[in-house]
């Protein structure tokens, strides 16, 4: 009886990884070795299946739109330092840092003398959209000065004679 539990068990998390579930395959093992496990409720036992699968596959995607994004810095709003002397809050940041103006497809526009830290501020922005789950690319101003000077109305426009751009990345 034993030995047919444990090939039932193999055929399961065999399975979980042919559906690409890995985390819940690997969870369900620990699970097995832990006999506390066993006072939950079926229906427990399998919410914390569930939401470790969610959790690392939610992880998993941050980090795909976090490497895709190409960002210069590895900048996090928390570690934005805060003198008074470049013009911008603390209130200011986190309010960017919530994305809304992403949700109303308004955009950020920073200027200022070189080294006070603005493309450290648009990685730390662009990390936290990341962190919502927000798709973003990084670039300078190289790429949208060319597409400006090619008769493009911004990243993503239309060319002068109607026809949609052929080079550079459409915002999305």
């Amino acid at each position: 009886m034993e030995e047919e539990n444990r090939m039932l068990e193999k055929t399961t998390l065999n399975k979980l990884y042919d559906l690409r579930l890995p985390t819940i395959a690997s969870k369900l093992s620990e699970q097995q070795d832990q006999p506390e496990i066993l006072s939950l409720s079926f229906e427990e036992r399998l919410g914390l299946l569930v939401d470790a699968e969610w959790m690392a596959k939610k992880e998993k995607k941050i980090d795909r739109f976090v490497r895709q994004a190409n960002f210069r810095f590895p900048a996090v709003i928390e570690d934005i330092e805060y003198s008074g002397k470049h013009g911008i809050t603390k209130k200011d940041v986190l309010k960017f840092s919530q994305c809304s103006y992403i949700y109303k497809k308004q955009n950020i526009l920073v200027s200022g003398l070189t080294g006070i830290g603005k493309t450290y501020l648009i990685c730390a922005l662009g990390r936290s959209a990341c962190y919502q789950c927000l798709a973003v690319h990084f670039f300078g101003t190289t790429p949208v000065r060319l597409q400006l000077s090619k008769g493009f109305h911004g990243l993503g426009g239309i060319k002068q004679g109607g026809s949609p751009p052929t080079e550079g990345k459409t915002a999305k």
